[in-house]
């Protein structure tokens, strides 16, 4: 699990958590940040989006054989809930996989478990000389 984002600095500069990453599954942490609210004092959706991103990415990654490296190709998220302060935790789950493409899934839940987002992700299966990065499993 380490291994996978030891060279994504953008997961360490915002602060998720991984939690668990196997078998099709990822769980992630993020803990609110005063930096991380919008001009309204919420929490910035580009916040949310990241946390359910990343863990839709951890999912599909779990998934890869040996010489496969994986891109987000479209993303979309509904945001249910405004988040002010607390931890938010991302469960995702690997929907289906297919021989060029991966459809994952995200829930983002509050501390109390009220659902703050929904999201769905396609993601491009990459093989061959385009397999560089720290994306792709040896």
């Amino acid at each position: 699990m380490e291994r996978l984002f030891e060279s994504a600095p953008s997961i360490a500069l915002v602060g998720v958590q991984p939690l668990e990453i196997a078998g099709g599954r990822c769980r992630m942490r993020l803990v609110v940040k005063p930096s991380f609210m919008n001009v309204i004092g919420t929490l910035h959706a580009g916040f949310t989006t990241f946390l359910a991103d990343t863990c839709m990415f951890g999912a599909a990654w779990s998934s890869l054989q040996e010489g496969e490296s994986i891109t987000t190709l479209e993303i979309k998220i509904n945001l249910l809930k405004s988040v002010k302060t607390g931890t938010l935790e991302a469960n995702a789950t690997l929907l289906k996989r297919g021989r060029t493409v991966i459809l994952a899934s995200a829930d983002v839940r509050d501390e109390k478990g009220a659902l703050v987002a929904h999201a769905v992700s396609t993601l491009l299966i990459i093989r061959g000389e385009n397999k560089e990065g720290p994306k792709q499993v040896t």
